[in-house]
C-alpha cells in the first residue's frame, strides 16, 4: 500500500472520530432541559406604580429566570420559559391574590406553547417560585401536559421567608411515580444577583460538570 493511501487512510479515521466526538458533545449538551416559571415572563403588564427596584421579580426575566439561566449557563442546557394565559397583576399582593384563587379552584392556566420534543430531554430542571406554600398552579399545567414518565427531575425554588415549605412534596406527588427527583435548589428571592456561586457548587454537588 502506498504512502498516499495510507496518509489518506489515516485522515479519514481522524475526521471518524472527530465526527464521533462531535457528536457526544451535542448529545450531553441537547439532553437537558432548564424549565422555569416566573412572575416576570407572566406579568399582563408593568404597572407605573410598581417599584422595579423592590418588586424586581415582576420585570422579565424574574427571580427564578435568573436562576435558570445561571443553571442552563453552566450545563449547557436549552432553556423553556412556562408562559401561562391569563396573565398575573404587576402588583404582587394582586398577583398573590389571583395566585391564591386559582389554588382554591384547583385552576390550570393554559400554557401558550408546550416544549418541542421533550423526548430528547433525559434531565429537567423545573423552577418555579413558592406560592401559597406550594408550586404555582402553572406546574400543575406543565407537568399534566408533557410526559415526564421516566425522566430525572431537579427542582429549583426561588422564595421569601417561607423557604421550600410544602413544594417540593407537593411537587413529588404529580409527578410520574418513576421518575428520578435530585435534591432541589432553594434560593431566597433577596439573594439571587449573587447567587451564581451558589448555583454552581450545587451542580457540581449532583455530579453536574461544565
Amino acid at each position: 500500500m502506498s504512502l498516499k493511501k495510507i496518509f489518506l487512510i489515516l485522515i479519514l479515521l481522524l475526521l471518524c472520530f472527530f465526527l464521533m466526538g462531535q457528536d457526544v458533545q451535542n448529545k450531553k449538551s441537547t439532553n437537558i432541559l432548564v424549565a422555569y416559571f416566573s412572575w416576570g415572563n407572566n406579568v399582563a403588564r408593568i404597572s407605573e406604580k410598581v417599584d422595579t427596584i423592590t418588586q424586581a421579580s415582576a420585570i422579565a426575566p424574574g427571580h427564578t429566570g435568573k436562576v435558570a439561566q445561571y443553571i442552563a449557563e453552566f450545563t449547557r442546557g436549552d432553556i423553556f420559559e412556562i408562559v401561562v394565559e391569563p396573565k398575573y397583576s404587576s402588583n404582587y399582593s394582586e398577583c398573590l391574590d389571583q395566585a391564591a384563587e386559582q389554588l382554591r379552584r384547583k385552576e390550570r392556566p393554559v400554557l401558550v406553547k408546550k416544549v418541542a420534543n421533550i423526548d430528547r430531554y433525559d434531565i429537567i430542571f423545573l423552577g418555579f417560585p413558592n406560592w401559597w406554600h406550594t408550586i404555582p398552579m402553572a406546574i400543575h399545567s406543565f407537568v399534566e401536559e408533557h410526559d415526564l414518565s421516566g425522566k430525572t427531575i431537579v427542582p429549583f425554588v426561588t422564595h421569601g421567608r417561607g423557604g421550600l415549605e410544602r413544594t417540593i412534596r407537593d411537587l413529588k406527588a404529580i409527578l410520574s411515580e418513576d421518575c428520578r427527583i435530585l435534591e432541589p435548589l432553594s434560593t431566597y428571592e433577596r439573594n439571587v444577583d449573587r447567587a451564581k456561586d451558589d448555583v454552581e457548587r450545587w451542580l457540581r454537588e449532583l455530579n453536574f460538570q461544565r
